[in-house]
């Protein structure tokens, strides 16, 4: 497993919980593009990666603290896996997102359906990746 440190079952169980609300942002993030709906689908990139984001803290035996800010997550991430942290630092510009859909500025432009889809494409992909976390069955 590469040095990869596995998650208990019982931190498992939790963070599947986190991820069950992860993928219902993916599902929304899909159908909100879909139908062209650039700024909520912004903000379910942000909830998504920001749930993500704990799901991962949860599985390295860790508590997640109250923020929305995914770099101040990946912060915590880097010392239990410093290349999902990485990844997750990637995603970083989304907290600017998440301010902007919910308080919009006069003049300024919020992300467009190209940065929206690059976005989804990365939490898929960090999606993916936490599954190695997982306890290997009868662990």
């Amino acid at each position: 497993m590469s040095g990869k440190k596995l998650a208990s079952a019982r931190q498992w169980q939790e963070v599947l919980r986190w991820l069950h609300r992860v993928d219902q942002d993916l599902d929304a993030i899909d159908a909100l593009l879909r139908a062209s709906l650039v700024d909520p689908a912004a903000l379910h990139c942000q909830q998504a990666a920001e749930k993500l984001a704990k799901a991962f803290i949860v599985a390295m035996g860790a508590l997640p603290s109250k923020t929305h800010d995914i770099d101040e997550l990946a912060d915590v991430a880097v010392e239990h896996d410093p290349e999902f942290a990485g990844r997750l630092r990637q995603l970083g510009s989304l907290t600017r997102w998440y301010v902007w859909v919910r308080y919009p500025a006069g003049g300024e432009t919020g992300p467009t359906s190209e940065d929206v889809a690059e976005a989804y494409a990365g939490i898929l992909e960090l999606r993916r990746q936490i599954q190695i976390f997982a306890p290997k069955p009868g662990e």
